[in-house]
């Protein structure tokens, strides 16, 4: 029997390859496979309206389950911001070496330099007014320089004490067992077990 087609709401197709590792045992799908090339205003004030607000869109499109993500970095010298605002934080645009060499100038004399990415993954499904969410989480610091080569955003200056390496500094395979989105997408798992 073929197995139920989810939709996660994304274009990114790493993205959707390291969410397919992850759930590998269900038939997830591009929301472009699908046959919904839309883009989708991420304009609310959370993690979670965000992330609904894209699941919301396509089940009502589709009429099939819809998986979607919303995920930030919160830094404690800036009063846990940029969070929902984390791509275009500092900047008009998504350049984040640059963002990142401001926050590092900015961070120069502080002691505090805790910081946290924070991912909300969440299933709506056809026909259910609520939807289900799911959130990670992923203690570090600001490091005081730029490191690494992989990763994007702000994963050459998040530090983790566990690789004692920046994101970006570590490989790919060893940054999805820890991250946020892991994390998240790990207790949706459970939930999709009992519930697609």
């Amino acid at each position: 029997m073929q197995k139920q087609k989810i939709i996660f709401a994304t274009k990114n197709d790493g993205k959707l390859t390291e969410i397919n590792k992850i759930l590998a045992d269900f038939n997830i799908i591009s929301m472009v496979s699908a046959g919904y090339d839309i883009d989708i205003k991420e304009d609310g004030q959370t993690y979670r309206e965000n992330a609904a607000k894209k699941a919301q869109a396509l089940v009502h499109l589709s009429g099939l389950p819809v998986l979607a993500d919303d995920s930030g970095i919160e830094i404690d010298f800036f009063d846990g911001q940029p969070g929902v605002h984390s791509s275009t934080f500092l900047t008009t645009n998504e350049y984040y070496k640059e963002r990142n060499k401001k926050i590092l100038g900015m961070m120069k004399n502080t002691a505090n330099r805790r910081a946290k990415y924070v991912c909300t993954v969440t299933l709506f499904l056809p026909g259910v007014v609520d939807g289900y969410f799911t959130t990670g989480e992923l203690a570090g610091s600001i490091a005081t320089y730029p490191d690494g080569a992989n990763g994007f955003a702000y994963d050459e200056i998040f530090y983790v004490e566990q690789y004692n390496a920046t994101l970006a500094k570590i490989t790919t395979a060893q940054k999805n067992k820890i991250s946020h989105r892991n994390i998240a997408l790990q207790k949706m798992r459970i939930l999709l077990q009992t519930i697609v």
